[in-house]
């Protein structure tokens, strides 16, 4: 049986109002439900409280005037566009620039630097599964210059992906606080940003030259995908623990099927393989390459 807001108990809902509560268990199941459905994402029991808070911020930007109203609002979505602020809600995005940096120094030294040789036409395909705010496809952008320093000969591609259209959005304007590179090296900051202010904030612009690598797209994982390959380098890294083995396994066998032979599949620092792949071989901590 469906909840209704009146039959909730006092405290199980909230209201455009202001009034904040958490959801009641079934309300909760039911969100879960639909995280797993259209995004693949696993949501734990314990996340109760964090997904009411989040999902009391959605209400308070919607024309609904409960959570269960706007749980069954996302019930009946028909079109996937219109359930993306709800996974705007419940993703949780993390960033920064040349974060697990063994992954940037393994890929330079792997995939870059033998282009340095390589006979012309040189090709460098490269894709951030899950890019958040573009730090890390800014990040290999950065990498892709210093290392080939004459990239106009180079046809080399950054592909970066997510399914967060604000964060997507964050990105493709490359503005950032000036706080988030103070732990870069200076020399790097000068050749790959534009230092001044943003709405009065000290701040940091990715140069248009190095944001020029990079095209952002809006990708729902769990969907079929538009893309040919093959890849060098997939960065998927700290989205795997958002899905269940199953689902997890499945993206393992399609990202590695955009590999091209010798390309490597970075995953983040907490996650691993569950099971073998006959043609994944571990290089580095979470890193595989394909045979």
């Amino acid at each position: 049986m469906v909840d209704s807001p009146t039959s909730q108990p006092a405290g199980d809902t909230a209201s455009a109002s202001g009034v904040t509560a958490h959801l009641a268990p079934s309300q909760f199941a039911r969100v879960r439900r639909l995280a797993h459905e259209h995004f693949g994402l696993s949501i734990p029991e314990t996340k109760l409280v964090l997904v009411s808070n989040r999902l009391i911020q959605l209400l308070r930007n919607s024309a609904c005037t409960d959570l269960e109203e706007l749980i069954r609002h996302y019930e009946k979505v028909q079109h996937p566009v219109d359930l993306l602020p709800l996974f705007d809600c419940l993703s949780t995005n993390l960033t920064m620039f040349f974060r697990e940096a063994d992954h940037f120094e393994l890929l330079r030294n792997e995939i870059l630097e033998p282009l340095r040789s390589a006979p012309e036409p040189r090709r460098l395909r490269l894709w951030s599964a899950g890019c958040s705010r573009g730090c890390e496809p800014y990040s290999l952008a950065m990498l892709v210059r210093d290392t080939l320093a004459d990239v106009s000969g180079l046809d080399a591609r950054i592909l970066a992906t997510d399914l967060a259209q604000s964060e997507l959005r964050a990105a493709q304007r490359g503005i950032y606080p000036l706080e988030m590179v103070r732990d870069l090296d200076p020399d790097l900051v000068r050749r790959h940003f534009q230092i001044g202010r943003h709405r009065n904030v000290p701040s940091v612009r990715i140069r248009p030259e190095t944001a020029a690598l990079v095209t952002f797209g809006l990708l729902n994982l769990m969907d079929a995908w538009k893309l040919t390959g093959p890849f060098d380098a997939i960065f998927c890294r700290n989205v795997m623990i958002y899905f269940d083995e199953n689902t997890r396994e499945e993206l393992i066998r399609r990202f590695t099927g955009l590999l091209r032979p010798g390309g490597i599949l970075f995953l983040g620092f907490s996650e691993s393989l569950a099971r073998e792949h006959a043609s994944l071989v571990r290089v580095a901590p979470s890193a595989y390459r394909k045979e």
